[in-house]
């Protein structure tokens, strides 16, 4: 799962810098054009001039870089291109994203040829798609059991092939020997996997797939595992579900418990008032013993619902201290970060569900932008490993509330959004006041959906648990489900 969707970043990787390379390519052969008039000034001023985003390179006649703005690159001979610099002779040639290993960011380099020197300047890729894509595969970089992610392009025609470790930065230069052998090793692979494709083995895994924006060309995938740490890792998992299974099915068993008794009283109940004779002049008396049943029967009730809640307020005492312990030590694998805080978020609703009515008010002034994108952040991993994108707009708006309810207002419609999108992108608005949350999908029956334990998923309280928060402070709900679902919350009345 994780080898196919970190190709499919990758592939989305591809088509954001494509698409950032034609919106940016005339405006870097004009910086260039200017910048050819300007090479006597220091280089340092002349980059302050066009930013931060952009590296300049100029060469000797022996092609050797001598005077440049990017500290890894002084020094480096450009003799081995030559011949490409002289096909660009008298123009301004801009190579499509290339990436570069010292930094691990993509460039695309301008070049120019004249009286046997090569003037270059180097943009960076920093679009905001770019970069979220970008951390995304970061985020599989911080799965213990992955050591790393290699991207080789490979040009078949060209025999050309350049490795991009993405998420290692060697730091320092890349050395012309290190090009040429890591040109091989790309090249001999991509004949490996011509015969067969994916090819997995104990450490490796690897895949070919065509570059979506240049067909003719090739990416391969290269993912290096830690084996061993898997492996333990996964009977570790084993133990540890063996033990939340016992729980629940104990859990399990005395609900069940509790339910059966108190069906039986029911039962019992109703059979006594069935089996009643038809009323006759000693009406009275069995009226009389009618009543005393039912004052029995409810009694009973009574003391078995006073037994249910203390069992769960117990469970839930209980829960605590562990699952604290689990989200403080918790490592950094985003699989172990999202079950440990969606189940947080629903241990969250049950006790808020249960102390509604009795918990103190804490109300606050709420940056509210702010707010959301801490919370967007908190559910980062799950947002990742269910392959979906949150895309937001949201305006500056403050408003005065009790920060628990606007917490489980804001975490039940992203974690519903995230369970029941049928697409990738989840959109979050907040504009005039008005805060929604939209995403692919349908809802059959959506008028009884803010009902208490309804359900497709879950403990199906979540809705109910916003639908209490809305009337206690008048805000306005409106839902729409033309196609797409979205939840709208007006929350003009709580205006700071």
């Amino acid at each position: 799962m994780i080898f196919y969707k970190t190709l499919d970043i990758t592939k989305d990787l591809l088509i954001a810098l494509d698409d950032e390379y034609l919106q940016n390519k005339e405006k870097i052969k004009q910086i260039h054009q200017y910048a050819l008039n300007y090479l006597d000034n220091d280089f340092e001023s002349l980059k302050d001039k066009f930013g931060k985003y952009y590296h300049l390179f100029l060469t000797d006649n022996n092609l050797t870089i001598t005077k440049t703005t990017f500290k890894y690159d002084k020094g480096f001979s450009l003799l081995f291109l030559k011949n490409q610099f002289l096909s660009h002779q008298n123009t301004i040639h801009i190579s499509h994203p290339i990436c570069e290993p010292a930094t691990a960011n993509f460039f695309s380099f301008s070049d120019s040829y004249q009286n046997n020197k090569v003037f270059q300047i180097g943009y960076i890729y920093h679009s905001q798609n770019v970069i979220n894509l970008k951390n995304q595969l970061k985020q599989i970089k911080k799965l213990p059991f992955i050591k790393d992610v290699i991207i080789y392009f490979i040009h078949p025609k060209e025999k050309f092939s350049q490795k991009c470790q993405i998420l290692n930065p060697i730091d320092r230069k890349y050395s012309l020997k290190e090009m040429k052998e890591d040109k091989k090793l790309g090249l001999d692979l991509y004949k490996k996997l011509q015969i067969k494709n994916p090819i997995f083995n104990d450490n490796y895994m690897y895949i070919l797939s065509k570059n979506p924006v240049s067909p003719k060309n090739n990416i391969i995938l290269k993912i290096i595992i830690d084996k061993n740490y898997l492996q333990n890792k996964l009977n570790h998992y084993e133990y540890i579900l063996f033990l939340v299974a016992v729980i629940f099915i104990i859990v399990s068993m005395f609900m069940l418990y509790f339910i059966d008794k108190i069906l039986k009283y029911i039962n019992e109940f109703a059979n006594k008032i069935k089996n009643k004779q038809k009323y006759d002049k000693h009406f009275n008396n069995e009226f009389d013993e009618v009543i005393k049943s039912y004052n029995e029967t409810l009694e009973e009730l009574k003391f078995l619902i006073s037994q249910k809640e203390e069992f769960l307020e117990f469970v839930i005492h209980e829960l605590k201290t562990p699952l604290s312990v689990l989200s403080l030590n918790i490592d950094d694998n985003p699989l172990n970060k999202s079950s440990i805080k969606m189940l947080t978020n629903s241990y969250n609703d049950i006790v808020y569900f249960l102390e509604f009515n009795q918990k103190k008010q804490n109300i606050k002034n709420i940056n509210l932008k702010k707010f959301i994108l801490d919370r967007v952040e908190y559910f980062s991993e799950t947002i990742f490993l269910e392959d979906k994108n949150i895309k937001t707009n949201l305006e500056e708006f403050c408003i005065k509330i009790d920060i628990l309810d606007i917490e489980r207002l804001i975490d039940n419609n992203i974690t519903n959004s995230i369970k029941h999108s049928t697409s990738k992108n989840i959109y979050i608005s907040l504009q005039n006041g008005i805060l929604s949350f939209e995403n692919d999908g349908e809802i059959k029956n959506k008028e009884i959906i803010f009902n208490k334990f309804y359900t497709t998923q879950g403990f199906g309280i979540g809705l109910s648990i916003i639908k209490n928060i809305c009337d206690k402070y008048s805000i306005k709900i409106a839902l729409s489900t033309n196609k797409k679902i979205k939840f709208s919350y007006d929350l003009k009345g709580i205006k700071c």
